[in-house]
């Protein structure tokens, strides 16, 4: 039998639209009610604003670009570069795009920005450079691993989704 700690415990109300709900206790003291929680790397905001995910990442990245800048100097080769941006920019980018997909237009032109920005240290901020280097732009990025993710579920006979989606389709109804 398990205790919840009522100091370790957080509630969050997700988009707020009745003013009656009862405060959560835990052997009689109320639990603590937050406006944003981090779980599983994801940070949530009770109004479910994605741009918060996108701040927590992107603080990350300017100990990334200055990292480049210091390869550059040092006389790393081009592709060296990129692969350094690609491991530590691009990949938390692909492993965040399902949430970042959601994301308002200015986290979005802060994304593009920073890509711009970046390539433009490497020296690869000329479409044709970037088209040799297997580099896309953040949207084209994101949107190929949402619609990835989504394959992966439509094809997976076991997904709970997709086991949902069967179970109630008719077949004169699936289209």
């Amino acid at each position: 039998h398990m205790k919840l700690n009522r100091n370790k415990t957080e509630q969050m109300i997700i988009n707020d639209q009745d003013d009656k709900i009862q405060p959560v206790t835990i052997e009689g003291q109320p639990v603590q009610l937050v406006s944003k929680y981090k779980y599983l790397g994801v940070q949530l905001t009770n109004d479910l604003d994605w741009d918060e995910q996108w701040s927590f990442i992107s603080a990350k990245f300017n100990s990334v670009i200055y990292l480049i800048k210091s390869m550059k100097n040092l006389g790393f080769q081009v592709p060296i570069l990129v692969t350094v941006f690609k491991s530590f920019v691009l990949s938390r980018i692909i492993t965040n795009a399902c949430i970042l997909c959601s994301t308002s237009l200015r986290a979005k032109h802060e994304m593009e920005s920073l890509h711009t920005r970046v390539l433009k240290i490497i020296g690869i901020d000329k479409p044709e450079l970037r088209k040799q280097h297997g580099i896309i732009s953040i949207p084209e990025l994101i949107d190929q691993h949402c619609l990835k993710s989504l394959s992966c579920i439509l094809e997976d006979p076991d997904h709970p989704i997709t086991r949902g989606l069967t179970r109630k389709a008719n077949p004169e109804r699936t289209r």
